[in-house]
């Protein structure tokens, strides 16, 4: 990543260090605070992301509700979602109203000022009752993908002598739970630790080796840096800068005029999250006939369909 590019991401980390501490230091130990200290964070989220995302994609103020395409277990509408950001095509008229409607949002996260693994859980459920209320749009992997990105967004955390590793299970948790890679979250980024980024990549063997059974896989990643030991000389992208690049690779997918950049994001470096375990995911997560609309025996990933 050259050298200017990286300055502006890693003193943005530093800005979310600098904020977390603040806050810790206004909290002392007083839970009448915890509210004041929720909406800090959030507002240093939206202030990041309005930096970092195209002027179209505004940030909304505050937190909103989104209404469902189709009610979910007898549900209309989501919980609180802390942050949203709007598809540039949604009317500025219904942008105002406390409740709005889910295909009019580019993208939502659910925010923690420190991050413990039960907030995992919990996203998630959050994630899969807004991602099955939304109807399957056109395409090869519809059933896999969905036109909004749900992320989780915390400055900090506390989750063990083993942070890394106790996150990447508790995914790898919820993906056992949900099946369907449709229903998780997309990234996760702890903004003094790493950021993981949801990943699918699929396997379409028109003639597998003899007596493997294995036509076609799907397999799902959480690609997030490697540890110390993992590569030499490995100089890992900040955890804000794998989020921005994450956003723009899937609002990119969806408006043409923004591949470029996100292709230049790439090519200098800001993703270069290389580890991550691969889960197959079971046949009964996946669309009918997905295989046969993948029409080449070389791995795909969820991008390229």
């Amino acid at each position: 990543m050259p050298g200017e590019m990286q300055d502006w991401l890693r003193k943005s980390n530093q800005d979310m260090a600098e904020d977390y501490a603040k806050v810790q230091q206004q909290l002392s130990g007083d839970p009448s605070k915890i509210q004041i200290s929720g909406d800090h964070h959030e507002a240093t989220w939206r202030r990041f992301l309005r930096l970092w995302l195209p002027p179209a994609y505004e940030v909304a103020e505050k937190s909103k509700h989104l209404l469902l395409e189709h009610p979910v277990d007898d549900r209309t509408i989501s919980h609180e979602t802390d942050i949203v950001v709007f598809d540039p095509t949604y009317p500025k008229r219904l942008r105002e109203r406390e409740e709005i409607l889910v295909s009019g949002v580019a993208a939502a996260f659910s925010t923690k000022l420190t991050l413990r693994t039960a907030h995992i859980k919990e996203a998630s459920e959050h994630t899969e009752l807004v991602q099955r209320g939304i109807d399957p749009r056109r395409g090869p992997a519809r059933g896999l993908e969905s036109p909004l990105l749900f992320g989780l967004l915390a400055q900090s955390h506390d989750c063990g002598l083993s942070p890394v590793e106790n996150i990447t299970k508790a995914l790898e948790s919820e993906h056992n739970r949900l099946l369907n890679p449709r229903y998780l979250l997309d990234v996760v980024c702890v903004a003094n630790l790493d950021c993981w980024v949801k990943q699918l990549t699929f396997w379409r063997r028109p003639h597998p080796p003899p007596d493997s059974g294995i036509a076609n896989e799907c397999h799902l990643h959480w690609m997030h840096t490697p540890g110390p030991t993992e590569f030499e000389n490995f100089a890992p992208a900040p955890p804000v800068a794998i989020l921005i690049h994450a956003v723009w690779q899937k609002f990119a997918a969806r408006h043409p005029e923004m591949r470029n950049l996100a292709s230049g994001f790439t090519n200098i470096g800001m993703y270069n999250a290389v580890s991550g375990r691969g889960q197959a995911v079971p046949v009964g997560g996946l669309p009918a006939g997905i295989f046969d609309q993948l029409g080449i025996n070389w791995p795909y990933h969820m991008e390229d369909v």
